[in-house]
């Protein structure tokens, strides 16, 4: 009794079986889904038919409907998405440019220096780079009455030598003060030989002042040209590293 029983039950899992393979349909529901036109359709039909014959049409209507929904509504988390499900997507680049200068705009208003170190090391070839490399100089530095001023952990003779091979020696000195903890050196330039692209007339103001382990160095171009000391405080940085 308890055998018969059992075969009963055998035989009405494989009828239940041959009942949902049987409705399932790799052509009719390829038609459903291209009716549906969704996200969601083309998702579920991949996931039903991996082995399909309407596979590789099923990842491309997904790929264009994925795109075309995150550049309408211009959404990080639509690129992230699109990014995830079409790793070979034919919009790989467009969806990295988009999401990079999306996440560009956030960093610029959160204007940090983690943030933006964290945005260089997801996309460190961006075009970008430059701007977000020299915002983060600038977050290291102060704006102190045309000097931007920035500490150095070097002696003030070895970055007086620094300036000296960056100017090619081509300096000449116009009036030497006093300021609270240091000196001012100021600098007439009169060759634009070297790395540093000075004209003729250019002023530079170098301020040194003596900290507990460190030197502040103060830079002031002409009456206080930002990018100019930006510059100038780089290809220091740079001619440091050297002596080191």
């Amino acid at each position: 009794m308890k055998s018969c029983y059992f075969i009963q039950k055998v035989l009405f899992i494989v009828l239940i079986l041959s009942i949902i393979s049987a409705c399932k349909s790799p052509k009719r529901d390829w038609e459903k889904t291209e009716k549906e036109m969704t996200v969601e359709a083309f998702k579920k039909y991949i996931e039903m038919y991996p082995n399909s014959e309407y596979l590789v049409l099923a990842k491309q209507k997904l790929d264009s409907l994925q795109w075309n929904e995150a550049k309408l509504k211009n959404s990080i988390e639509l690129f992230e998405i699109y990014l995830k499900d079409n790793p070979g997507g034919r919009y790989l680049g467009e969806a990295n440019q988009k999401l990079a200068t999306l996440e560009w705009e956030i960093a610029k208003k959160n204007n940090n220096i983690d943030v933006y170190k964290k945005y260089l090391a997801k996309y460190p070839n961006i075009n970008y780079s430059d701007s977000v490399k020299t915002n983060i100089f600038l977050l290291e530095c102060t704006w102190n009455d045309g000097f931007l001023e920035r500490d150095y952990n070097f002696n003030e003779q070895k970055i007086h030598d620094a300036f000296m091979d960056i100017f090619n020696s081509q300096m000449m000195a116009i009036s030497y003060g006093d300021v609270k903890g240091g000196v001012v050196h100021t600098y007439g330039i009169f060759d634009n030989k070297g790395l540093w692209e000075a004209k003729t007339g250019n002023r530079v103001s170098i301020k040194y002042v003596k900290k507990q382990d460190c030197t502040n160095v103060g830079l002031k171009i002409n009456q206080g040209n930002k990018e100019s000391a930006v510059r100038l405080h780089q290809l220091l940085i740079q001619k440091l590293k050297k002596i080191k």
